[in-house]
C-alpha cells in the first residue's frame, strides 16, 4: 500500500521560489557557506515580513543586560516593537550548542535559524 504524501500547495509564493532558485545557483557555484545562504534567506525574510507590515533590519545593535548584541536581522513592526531576531548558521556550527549558549544567556526571545543546506528553519528561544 503506498504511503500518503503531503499535498503540495497549488502555487508556491514568489519569495520562496526565488529563495530556492538562489540556493540552487549558490550550490552550482559551491557557495553554501553562512554568508551566501544568509543573503538568500535575508531576502526571503525581508519580502515575507513586508506582507505583515514588519521591517527586517540587518545587523541592528542593541543593548541587553548590559551587553551589546547584533543579530543578523531584527524584525520590527510598524510601532517599532521587536517581533523577532534572525541569526544565520552554517553546517559547521553546532545548533544544540548555539541554542544552549543563547538560552542560558537569555539574549533573545525569538530567533530563526537556517542551515547552509537551506532546509531548516526553527523557532529558537523561550
Amino acid at each position: 500500500m503506498p504511503r500518503p504524501t503531503a499535498a503540495r500547495p497549488a502555487k508556491i509564493p514568489k519569495p520562496i521560489e526565488a529563495y530556492y532558485k538562489t540556493l540552487k545557483e549558490f550550490e552550482h557555484q559551491y557557495a553554501l557557506h553562512e554568508g551566501a545562504v544568509g543573503t538568500a534567506f535575508q531576502t526571503l525574510l525581508s519580502e515575507t515580513a513586508r506582507r505583515h507590515k514588519w521591517t527586517l533590519i540587518p545587523q541592528l545593535s542593541d543593548k541587553y543586560v548590559g551587553k551589546e548584541i547584533r543579530p543578523d536581522g531584527t524584525l520590527n513592526d510598524e510601532l517599532h516593537l521587536v517581533r523577532g531576531h534572525w541569526e544565520a548558521k552554517d553546517t559547521s556550527d553546532d545548533p544544540d550548542a548555539e541554542i544552549e549558549k543563547r538560552s542560558s544567556a537569555s539574549t533573545r526571545s525569538r530567533t530563526a535559524r537556517v542551515t547552509a543546506s537551506g532546509n531548516s528553519l526553527l523557532p529558537w528561544g523561550s
